[in-house]
């Protein structure tokens, strides 16, 4: 957003701003702080602070706060300039809390998480006092790995290559977590090899990442949401009874005649359209944008969409591909570890999901205000999203 023209800028701010206060935020004092429940959000990889620390000498760093923030926009580790730093956390940036856009209103880690780029804020952009005097540029960070690299400091301070700085640093905690991640899956694959054969096991991290060879691996793409409790729910196979093992999880999968598709809804009853999905805590929140995404391929059923036909129907053709792929991308960023319920060559939603936005979607206020005429105009059924069984699993 930080490149884009001022006046698109003004228009990102001040819907932000609206959204703030029609979530009850009042700009002149500092709204309540909060914090994810207990073990809901886990620190950054060690390597991950090691590597950033070796790239920028942070403790030196004058006028300069470096933060890592989670996908849920919780800061997980902060570093930087002390003085600064007892400044921002007198405004309550610290670690442990949520700075989102319902928390405490128009920010860049808010904007950046919301529309999945790169954003700066300025002075009296931001929603808050207390926040006006700073500048804040964040950065998602490339790839699966959710979360933004955010850099503050005095608005005084603030120099357009900071924006450049971010991004690098952001490509360097996607290095650096991928790495990780590889060699994680790694350990697992060599712990545990005396299981791989089985076709019914699919042994997973912590966090969900699917140890490539395992199981039908490519049937459920590279994660699933991370067991909980003894079970999880895997795409195309139900509920399934998941066992603890050192690192990870080997999750049983049920038989084909006992599957059953996870049900996401697509809720189109507020101001921004959010996704549900099974048994998930918290809803996924979306733009507009990513909304409209959701309903095209809902309404395109098992053919799907290829890049030129989203392009034809959201821009009239006048966009490259590439952009789709972008906007796509950014909307499997926000799906998080449901990224998978968007599938490939064709753009469709993919087997094991069932798509629901509600039996009224077309009479909501969410369709009636698209600008996208085969969304208002969309037929009475869909073609059924869930019935087919996966085919490939390219992205």
């Amino acid at each position: 957003m930080s490149s884009a023209s001022p006046q698109i800028r003004r228009e990102v701010v001040a819907r932000s701003w609206f959204r703030s206060r029609a979530a009850g935020l009042r700009p002149d004092r500092l709204n309540p702080r909060k914090a994810p429940p207990e073990g809901a959000h886990k620190p950054p990889v060690g390597g991950v602070v090691d590597a950033l620390r070796a790239v920028v000498p942070i403790e030196r760093a004058a006028g300069m706060v470096v933060s890592l923030v989670d996908d849920r926009a919780t800061v997980l580790w902060t570093d930087g300039d002390p003085s600064l730093r007892r400044e921002t956390a007198r405004a309550g940036f610290v670690e442990g809390v949520r700075w989102d856009e319902q928390s405490v209103g128009t920010n860049a880690i808010g904007l950046a998480l919301r529309t999945g780029s790169a954003t700066t804020l300025l002075g009296p952009e931001h929603f808050e006092l207390c926040q006006r005097d700073w500048f804040c540029v964040a950065v998602p960070v490339p790839g699966p790995t959710a979360g933004v690299v955010n850099i503050a400091g005095p608005l005084a301070e603030f120099h357009p290559r900071t924006q450049t700085l971010a991004a690098s640093l952001a490509a360097l905690v996607a290095s650096e977590t991928r790495a990780h991640r590889f060699e994680r899956l790694e350990r697992l694959r060599m712990r545990y090899a005396g299981h791989l054969g089985d076709r019914d096991l699919l042994l997973v991290d912590d966090e969900g990442w699917v140890v490539p060879s395992s199981g039908p691996s490519r049937g459920v793409g590279a994660r699933i949401p991370a067991p909980t409790a003894g079970a999880v729910l895997v795409p195309g196979h139900g509920r399934c009874p998941a066992e603890p093992v050192a690192g990870g999880w080997l999750v049983r999968l049920r038989p084909r005649t006992a599957r059953t598709p996870v049900t996401a809804r697509l809720r189109l009853d507020r101001g921004t359209p959010c996704l549900v999905v099974d048994e998930a805590p918290d809803p996924l929140e979306l733009t507009r944008r990513q909304g409209e995404l959701l309903l095209l391929l809902h309404l395109a059923g098992t053919s799907g969409l290829w890049a030129s036909d989203v392009a034809r129907v959201l821009h009239g053709g006048g966009s490259p591909t590439v952009s789709v792929r972008a906007e796509v991308s950014r909307l499997r960023r926000a799906l998080g570890t449901h990224a998978s319920l968007v599938d490939s060559r064709p753009y469709r939603i993919r087997a094991g999901y069932h798509l629901d936005p509600g039996p009224d979607w077309r009479d909501s206020p969410f369709v009636r205000g698209s600008r996208v005429a085969a969304i208002r105009s969309a037929p009475a059924q869909p073609t059924a999203s869930d019935t087919r069984e996966d085919q490939n699993d390219d992205r």
